[in-house]
């Protein structure tokens, strides 16, 4: 503790956030290369390349919004099926977990926790419905954005579920930490260099924005 500042739940914030925007990063990376062997055309998988060539970043809701065309209808096409897995999966895991632990159960489902629970499952159907509605009116900017906001949501529920242990029942925030030095003098470094990923990366999702065509790429 430094004052009143709790620097490991700081620390296990940061964490947090890293971990989501590399899974979120690196699974679009993951999932283009999922997606290759529905797409056999090599005109189509250049353009699937040229879309993530300046981020690497791309999946099947980053081909709808970078693409258009045939490559596009088929990448709307497999948003579906995509999208109702995903959302068995999610439902699945949310069932299976307060059966895990009874903390797991209390967290959810007593009062008053739930008010502040509750939130979350209602978020996600409300998502899932706006998901659903952009996806049948082709609307190309939006489905991206709320596959990511129905991630966050899933990954929101996971924190909700284990706080306050970084391993279930068996270690938390604060005895996994380091000593409070430690944690203070890396934070100046993550306050500088944070900021610094974010703007660049903003940047370059800002130059390289739009459609991608057949025959053109940045490589």
């Amino acid at each position: 503790m430094t004052g009143s500042i709790d620097i490991a739940i700081i620390w296990a914030f940061i964490i947090a956030f890293a971990v989501f925007v590399y899974v979120v990063m690196d699974g679009f990376d993951l999932g283009l290369g999922i997606l290759f062997p529905l797409f056999p055309n090599k005109a189509d998988r250049d353009v699937i390349m040229n879309s993530v060539a300046p981020v690497w970043d791309g999946n099947e809701t980053w081909l709808v919004l970078k693409t258009e065309g045939e490559l596009r209808d088929k990448a709307y096409g497999l948003s579906w099926s995509l999208l109702f897995e995903m959302l068995g999966a999610i439902v699945a895991v949310s069932i299976a977990t307060p059966f895990l632990h009874i903390q797991y159960t209390q967290r959810w489902f007593t009062w008053p926790n739930i008010i502040l629970t509750a939130p979350v499952p209602v978020a996600v159907a409300g998502v899932t419905v706006l998901l659903l509605r952009s996806l049948a009116t082709k609307l190309d900017n939006q489905p991206f954005f709320l596959t990511l906001a129905l991630f966050a949501l899933s990954y929101a529920g996971l924190g909700i579920s284990m706080y306050p242990y970084i391993v279930p029942q068996s270690i938390t925030i604060w005895q996994a930490a380091s000593p409070q030095n430690s944690q203070v003098f890396m934070l100046f470094g993550v306050a500088v260099l944070v900021p610094l990923i974010l703007g660049y990366t903003a940047w370059a999702y800002w130059v390289f924005r739009g459609k991608v065509r057949a025959g053109s790429g940045y490589h």
